[in-house]
């Protein structure tokens, strides 16, 4: 294992691993370097947990955006003015995990919260310390950079949420660590559709510029792309139902998957038998929950089969998108990928718990011993 001063942790977000066919430049600079299909989590917020953990969810209890929660205040305003002033209140507070309210509908919004206050940089995020707070403990300077979030020893904002203006930005960055989340080629994947000529002109981009960085690079994708070929649409089977949002039942639609809670057992099989109906879906058993350590922190979970998606949803009611992930992340296409330049060696799958006791091996950081991720090397 070799490492020169200063490191940088890059997320290329769905960055699919039969792309780096198209980044010849990274493909050379990482000739004969520890590189492999990376095998995420169920869920979507859950991901950068078990990365910042090396824990599965069903420990970190992470799961997706928004949790479940008994009526809390939420003031009936238009989602996007409703965003700006509850982001706005996180700001003042330093409560730095930003979120829109998308399209969840009003007689929704009071039963859900974000599942996080702080960002994953921030102290006491978690009951788990994360690899943030070991940087602290360990007196390793770092930075971090996640639109709009900038952290360079102290809180900023950035408002130029472009890749080509982050990676910008991070050439004046001192700090030892660098963590860098790129999120424009995710927004490109589910607006035009994986292998598009918007994503592959992307991918090409991030390759001449990834390749000009000199640091020591760990680049990693957080999940794979899946063409979308067809829809789910779980309201016109709800509707059926003579149930009442919030005193029998309560649902939340994301994209993938929806999760319910109910007031009684009758009323949950009633669902199950309605939702058993519904082809290019199914049911999680309590084995599957238990295999795929998703926290059950659900009365029920019903997913999508691998290219569906639930529409409309509390994310999208309006334009289907072309390309999602979220679902099973054992199948191929739900994979990403990772590279680390400082590590000789071959093609070796691993899987995103991983990735946290391997940073803090390469920075020589004693690792806790209660995670689930094992060393790469």
């Amino acid at each position: 294992m070799k490492s020169k001063q200063k490191m940088k942790i890059i997320c290329l977000d769905g960055l699919k691993p039969e792309y780096f066919k198209y980044m010849p430049n990274l493909e050379e600079r990482f000739k004969g370097c520890l590189r492999g299909p990376l095998e995420t989590v169920f869920g979507f917020t859950s991901i950068s947990a078990s990365f910042s953990t090396g824990l599965y969810p069903d420990k970190h209890k992470i799961f997706t955006i928004f949790n479940f929660s008994k009526k809390h205040f939420t003031p009936k305003l238009p989602n996007h003015i409703l965003t700006l002033l509850k982001n706005a209140i996180r700001l003042i507070q330093n409560q730095r995990f930003f979120y829109k309210y998308y399209d969840i509908p009003n007689y929704a919004l009071k039963y859900f919260k974000p599942s996080l206050n702080k960002i994953w940089y921030q102290k006491d995020i978690l009951e788990y310390k994360t690899l943030f707070d070991y940087l602290r403990k360990n007196k390793i300077s770092f930075s971090y950079v996640d639109f709009p979030n900038f952290f360079d020893g102290k809180n900023s904002i950035y408002l130029r949420k472009s890749d080509k203006a982050t990676l910008s930005k991070i050439k004046k960055i001192k700090s030892k660590v660098c963590f860098v989340f790129l999120r424009e080629l995710d927004s490109l994947s589910h607006k035009y559709g994986p292998y598009s000529d918007q994503v592959i002109e992307h991918v090409k981009f991030l390759d001449r510029e990834l390749s000009k960085i000199k640091d020591d690079l760990i680049i990693w994708s957080d999940h794979g792309f899946l063409k979308v070929k067809g829809t789910v649409n779980l309201l016109s089977y709800l509707k059926k139902l003579n149930l009442k949002y919030g005193k029998d039942y309560v649902y939340f639609l994301d994209s993938t998957m929806a999760r319910f809670w109910f007031r009684d057992e009758i009323i949950k099989k009633e669902v199950i038998n309605n939702l058993k109906k519904i082809k290019n879906g199914k049911i999680l058993t309590d084995e599957e929950i238990k295999e795929f350590h998703i926290p059950e922190n659900q009365d029920l979970l019903f997913v999508c089969n691998p290219a569906y998606i639930v529409f409309p949803n509390f994310f999208d009611k309006q334009k289907i998108p072309k390309g999602m992930h979220g679902y099973n992340p054992r199948i191929k296409e739900q994979k990403g990928f990772y590279l680390i330049s400082t590590i000789e060696g071959k093609e070796k799958p691993a899987k995103i718990i991983d990735l946290f006791p391997t940073i803090l091996k390469i920075l020589k950081i004693k690792e806790p011993k209660n995670i689930d991720g094992k060393f790469l090397f």
